[in-house]
């Protein structure tokens, strides 16, 4: 990818305003110079919920970067799951969380794909950290 999608997650621009709040609900607007909006990655909470994010969001339907995202809902149009389903599944989780490699956010990512029953495929990613500690993210994905 062209552009670091860590950097639209976790870096604000300094020419924009940010709101800052006081106890008594009054808020002004400052400029913050390369500060960070969501803060450094640094658990795996963060990396657990970047992979969830990637896996569920419509490719082309985010309109801060629009190749993040799977391209999971084309496949649920064909309407139908076969032999052939987990394999395409399996593929297009790991080519939405490719950008974690790509930014240095991960060393490494492996994902397994199985069909559950007769519209739904369970997956399963791996994600080592640059670290080498592994995080596990489980869910399914329903064809219909």
């Amino acid at each position: 990818m062209s552009a670091s999608i860590s950097r639209l997650f976790f870096s604000h621009s300094s020419s924009k305003p940010s709101r800052k709040c006081s106890r008594s609900n009054r808020c002004d607007y400052r400029h913050r110079k390369n500060t960070m909006m969501l803060g450094k990655i640094e658990n795996w909470q963060d990396i657990r919920e970047l992979v969830l994010m990637s896996i569920g969001t419509d490719k082309g339907r985010w309109w801060a970067y629009p190749e993040f995202g799977s391209e999971l809902w084309q496949l649920r149009q064909t309407g139908k799951v076969d032999g052939n389903t987990a394999g395409t599944v399996r593929q297009m989780v790991l080519d939405s969380v490719q950008w974690l490699i790509d930014d240095g956010l991960a060393k490494k990512i492996e994902c397994t794909a199985e069909r559950a029953d007769k519209n739904r495929i369970n997956y399963r990613v791996i994600v080592t950290k640059p670290d080498g500690k592994d995080i596990k993210v489980e869910d399914s994905w329903n064809g219909i």
